[in-house]
């Protein structure tokens, strides 16, 4: 009881700042350049399990450009056996009205409302101007 404990406050201390390396995180973004009418960001994501036990946790992304960082989206739960990995393909909208040029898309893994993160992920897109 006294392990679980001290792993549980070692979870509430680590602030998002600061990422562990207890998940690998590799983005690949399928699309690379979304339409000035809006479209669908696909990317693939691996999570690679670096710890010698299970691991359990959320994933989300936030998106950053153009002066400012949106989200968290798709947040979900994710489970990950011991140095196993998880492979997934992710679709996200991405509305009209976002301005156009260069984003970066961050993937994260860990506890959301624990502010943990054990591993991110970053790829970039690029959304297209009006013509």
């Amino acid at each position: 009881m006294k392990r679980i404990l001290v792993i549980l406050l070692g979870l509430i201390f680590v602030t998002g700042a600061a990422v562990a390396d207890d998940v690998d995180v590799i983005v690949n973004c399928v699309t690379t350049e979304i339409p000035a009418e809006g479209g669908d960001l696909t990317f693939d994501v691996t999570l690679q399990n670096n710890l010698g036990y299970s691991h359990a946790g959320e994933i989300w992304l936030m998106v950053e450009g153009q002066g400012c960082t949106s989200g968290p989206y798709c947040l979900q739960c994710f489970w990950l056996n011991p140095s196993g990995n998880v492979f997934t393909d992710c679709v996200v909208p991405m509305p009209a009205y976002l301005l156009p040029g260069e984003f970066m898309l961050h993937v994260y893994v860990g506890g959301y409302y624990l502010n943990y993160i054990a591993g991110m992920g970053t790829d970039t897109f690029t959304k297209l101007p009006a013509q």
